[in-house]
């Protein structure tokens, strides 16, 4: 059972070096990582010991039918003041208003010479989505319709009626999803023009466009892109200088990765720190001032060292696509046509972005669907469909409703959910594939009767013609999967949990990036505080000095000044290794990791002592570094779209290397992925929907959106679980999901004794 020892030890064997690993969400809560496995019966102990936590001393809840749970209980209706009303009702006539636009027929010549038959390869509604490039499109698509496909068509379409394909510009949210469009245009063309289309994030892009127009706007080509850990971090060096860290009333003062989420929220949804905190993090209004005070010196800390965050990139680019002219007209004259993926995930910025670039010729399409807007707290704003025709009042639109991934049943069945909102446009999924299995809602005793049931259902339904991977169990928290998971894995399923430390967060590898960022940005304070940080004798004092040192010579690494001090012999092999790093213009990337691994590897096993297992992870990064013909280009990528998790041993029990799992994953993880058979457990109201979210009607409406986007990756088979009884840090929760009891009864199937 050595799998288990692995997957189980404790976090106390690694504390040398937990003060520079990232926080980041995690699948397993302490019950699993403060024990020791060693055999089945540790394993039965732990399903007892987490199941445990659910009292079953309710038999009447226990024994009691869902049928009749469900149709004996209601909520409380939402308490809404006059302007929460008064934009319900503004949000209501903006999408019965959109109805008035949709095309009837495509814009299509079947007698020109096309290699692509877009007439048979397109169903009716796709061809008009396809084919309507004279006018401002918004393009409603509703799960599963086969969004990308118009898209990817569209490119095509574009590309044979003569619009050249490095004037048109396609912003997604992922590189990998510009990338799979755009070899699909490739395939389709029968050629490699795909290439030549400037495709990639609206962080890719504004990258692109802020180096290239550097000089017009006014700022120095070679910064630094810093992701949110960096900024986290800075937060922390400056709450350290400015000694900012009191408490009032014993209330602890916001921590790094809080104070880079107030920052990024405030810009992100473009309003003032105050209001922030005010509405979202309230607990710490008694330091409204200082956390101010700290986000000024933030942005002046990133201005001093050449340091672009991701809010800057976009920020920095609509601002002056807005208030530069010049600059304006240059990236229009690069630009004909606009498309946008995703538009329900863009925040105003973004779409700004979009609109300005566009606002020439008002060639722009923009792809989205507002029922699967789930990334509120990003800053995403899924009025930017509703609002679309306001912004162009000439536009069209086309709702693509006929779906491609699930039975119909399953379509009657998330329809109904839909058909609940709020708020939101209006559509009603169809499919030509049929089934006898509607969806199926069964309770449990308790969270291990919960997880037993789920894997004998994916071992009753995999058999011998279904893969592992076919199979996924979506969450509303991570925790929410914690018994499920032991369960697999006492059963020895493998399974691949989405989440956890990413590969770019990891202690050991944002070490290496750091090296790499300094060769190209010889004042980037962070990084040089990490580097210095990793020798023996510098702390944060001392590394600051360094810093400062180097910042007065404009960028010259050179240490002579401090040769009396006791950890000057490791910082001259610093300086010598960039050194001839620096002065080699024909220096290949192989050679510069050399270097860097000669002078990092005695460190690196200083300061990790379980840095045998951390080495495959260097081994990777030379590897991805092997595919770039530059530093700065491979810096740029790795930041805006870090590798995912593709080379983390995070799959049990068997091989590292095992892609046949089963898929444990929140929702919001999920988004864009679809599975044979789908998994909901834990849908209890108060988790399903969050506690959280029911105080204002938005928060609500988010939460049920989140619920249709999980239902809607099942292709055949959908079952949600609920322990009737569970208990939580907030209490005892028993009552389903508001949103089952919604749905109409005669689109699912209750399982068991009801």
């Amino acid at each position: 059972m050595c799998i288990y020892k692995i997957f189980f030890k404790s976090k106390n064997e690694n504390r040398k070096n937990s003060n520079r690993e990232q926080n980041s969400e995690i699948s397993t809560n302490d019950i699993i990582n403060d024990l020791d496995i060693n055999d089945d019966k540790d394993i039965e102990t732990l399903l007892m010991k987490l199941s445990g936590r659910v009292k079953e001393t309710n038999t009447n809840l226990i024994n009691r039918g869902l049928k009749e749970i469900l149709s004996d209980y209601s909520f409380d209706d939402l308490k809404l003041d006059d302007k929460s009303k008064k934009k319900i009702l503004e949000l209501k006539e903006l999408a019965k208003n959109i109805e008035n636009k949709i095309i009837k027929e495509p814009n299509y010549d079947a007698t020109k010479n096309y290699k692509i038959d877009y007439a048979n390869e397109l169903n009716n509604e796709q061809l008009i989505a396809v084919t309507t490039t004279d006018i401002p499109l918004l393009v409603i698509a509703g799960a599963g319709s086969g969004k990308t496909r118009v898209i990817t068509y569209k490119v095509c379409y574009l590309i044979e009626n003569g619009v050249n394909p490095n004037s048109i510009l396609l912003l997604t949210f992922t590189k990998k999803a510009a990338q799979e469009m755009l070899d699909r245009v490739n395939k389709l063309l029968k050629n490699k023009i795909g290439g030549n289309v400037l495709g990639g994030t609206f962080h890719s892009f504004a990258n692109y466009i802020l180096r290239r127009y550097s000089k017009v706007i006014g700022i120095k080509d070679n910064f630094t892109i810093i992701d949110t850990t960096d900024s986290a971090d800075i937060f922390s060096l400056l709450k350290s200088e400015l000694k900012i860290n009191k408490k009032i009333d014993g209330k602890p003062f916001p921590d790094k990765k809080e104070l880079q989420e107030i920052t990024t929220k405030a810009r992100n949804i473009e309003t003032s720190i105050n209001n922030v905190i005010d509405k979202f993090f309230y607990k710490y209004i008694d330091y409204t001032d200082e956390i101010i005070t700290l986000i000024k010196y933030y942005e002046k800390y990133k201005k001093t060292f050449n340091l672009l965050d991701y809010d800057d990139l976009i920020i920095i680019l609509r601002d002056n696509l807005r208030d530069n002219a010049g600059f304006l007209k240059a990236v229009q004259n690069e630009i004909e046509y606009v498309l946008v993926d995703e538009y329900q995930d863009t925040n105003t910025i973004q779409r700004d972005i979009a609109d300005l670039i566009a606002s020439k010729n008002e060639k722009i399409t923009v792809v989205g669907d507002d029922a699967q807007s789930i990334y509120t707290f990003r800053g995403a704003d899924y009025e930017n469909i509703l609002r679309f025709p306001q912004f162009h009042p000439n536009c069209g639109v086309v709702k693509l409703e006929c779906n491609y991934r699930s039975n119909q049943n399953i379509l009657y069945f998330i329809n109904s959910i839909i058909s609940n909102a709020q708020i939101g446009y209006k559509k009603n999924l169809y499919t030509n594939m049929q089934s006898s299995q509607k969806p199926i809602f069964k309770k449990f005793a308790n969270e291990r009767d919960e997880a037993k049931f789920i894997v004998d259902k994916i071992l009753e339904i995999k058999g011998d013609i279904l893969n592992y991977n076919d199979f996924a169990i979506l969450t509303r928290a991570a925790w929410h999967s914690n018994v499920i998971q032991t369960e697999l894995m006492a059963r020895g399923i493998p399974f691949d949990v989405i989440g956890g430390i990413k590969f770019a967060e990891r202690a050991h590898v944002k070490d290496i990036i750091a090296f790499l960022r300094i060769i190209i940005n010889h004042i980037d304070a962070i990084s040089w505080h990490r580097i210095l940080q990793l020798i023996d004798g510098i702390g944060n004092v001392r590394a600051t000095e360094i810093i400062t040192s180097i910042n007065k010579k404009n960028g010259i690494i050179e240490f002579s000044e401090f040769q009396n001090r006791k950890y000057y012999d490791e910082l001259n092999r610093l300086e010598n290794m960039y050194n001839k790093i620096i002065n080699n213009d024909n220096i290949k990337i192989d050679e510069i990791f050399n270097l860097i691994y000669d002078f990092y590897i005695p460190l690196f096993k200083k300061n990790y002592g379980n840095y045998d297992e951390r080495e495959q992870d260097l081994e990777v990064l030379r590897i991805i570094t092997s595919n770039y013909e530059s530093i700065e280009k491979f810096l740029d990528d790795f930041t805006l779209e870090p590798p995912n998790n593709k080379f983390h041993n995070g799959v049990f029990p068997g091989s590292k290397n095992n892609k046949d799992t089963v898929k444990v994953s929140t929702i919001h993880s999920a988004k864009g992925l679809e599975w044979n058979t789908v998994f909901i457990p834990h849908a209890i109201d108060g988790l399903f929907p969050s506690e959280k979210s029911l105080s204002t009607l938005e928060d609500l409406e988010e939460e049920r959106r989140v619920f249709y986007v999980a239902c809607s990756r099942a292709k055949e088979n959908l079952f949600i679980t609920i322990p009737v009884y569970l208990e939580s840090y907030r209490g005892y929760t028993n009552k389903p999901s508001r949103f089952i009891y919604e749905i109409d009864p005669k689109f699912y199937f209750i399982e068991g004794n009801d």
